[in-house]
């Protein structure tokens, strides 16, 4: 092709060596340009070529390429949003998790080089964030706060934390993580209502081993009516606190309750 064009070419060349006597191949990796050789009169009367040996730059860059998939792989994989701007604020990275949620709370697709804070259509929220981000950026420490996120659905809690990315010295960009505790938050509220209804009950409550019969938490008004103080009731069998007609009975419905779990 370079005798027929009578352009030069660059192309990428692999030299597979195999040692019979270890069982292994080695490979060389070149970097070839041709070009054609001309006399006085400008005629293309033979091709030259030049080979440099690139393995070992080669070899860097696959063993780059290979770590970048592995951590793209570990960053896809978490459950926690992850992203990256540059000192612009312009997207760098965002995993899948992030981009979802982003789209699921503003309506908008993320896509690497837009302004991320240009993409969110609240002002509101807009100028929050925007607030944040430049805080990291001046001062260079990590930012680390709770955020809610308001759908058409429910009211998303997030745990945020926004650290600055430093080369040499300098500010070049943000990094954030964030993790959705909704459902942590929901599960600590009710475990808030729970605790006031045991507390507040008029009836006394125990909350005793399926097994051992031992009382493991009482309620005020149980240590109230017994006479026993929270610490005192701790380890005590039921069956201590119930005349003896009414143990087998308690017995019985125990019994009936654990054959079912």
């Amino acid at each position: 092709k370079v005798l027929i064009d009578g352009k030069s070419s660059f192309s990428e060349e692999k030299l597979e060596q195999h040692e019979t006597t270890r069982g292994i191949t080695n490979t060389q990796y070149f970097l070839s340009v041709k070009f054609p050789y001309r006399n006085n009169k400008g005629e293309i009367i033979g091709m030259c070529g030049i080979s440099t040996d690139i393995t070992a730059v080669k070899e860097a860059s696959m063993m780059v390429q290979e770590r970048e998939a592995n951590l793209q792989g570990i960053l896809e994989s978490v459950n926690e949003s992850i992203w990256s701007l540059d000192k612009d604020l312009n997207i760098l990275f965002t995993n899948q998790t992030f981009f979802n949620e982003f789209r699921h709370a503003f309506g908008v697709e993320l896509t690497k080089g837009i302004n991320i804070v240009d993409s969110i259509p609240i002002a509101q929220e807009k100028e929050k964030w925007t607030d944040r981000y430049h805080n990291v950026l001046s001062s260079g420490q990590a930012l680390q706060f709770s955020d809610q996120v308001q759908t058409p659905e429910k009211i998303y809690h997030l745990d945020v934390v926004i650290y600055p990315i430093i080369v040499n010295g300098k500010v070049e960009g943000i990094s954030g993580f964030s993790k959705d505790v909704t459902e942590k938050m929901a599960l600590e509220e009710s475990s808030r209502l729970y605790l006031n209804l045991f507390e507040s009950a008029t009836n006394e409550i125990y909350l005793i081993s399926a097994k051992s019969l031992i009382i493991q938490q009482s309620n005020h008004t149980a240590q109230k009516n017994t006479g026993y103080c929270k610490t005192e009731l701790a380890g005590l069998s039921i069956l201590t606190l119930i005349q003896e007609k009414d143990q087998e009975f308690l017995l019985e419905k125990v019994g009936g309750i654990t054959a079912k779990i």
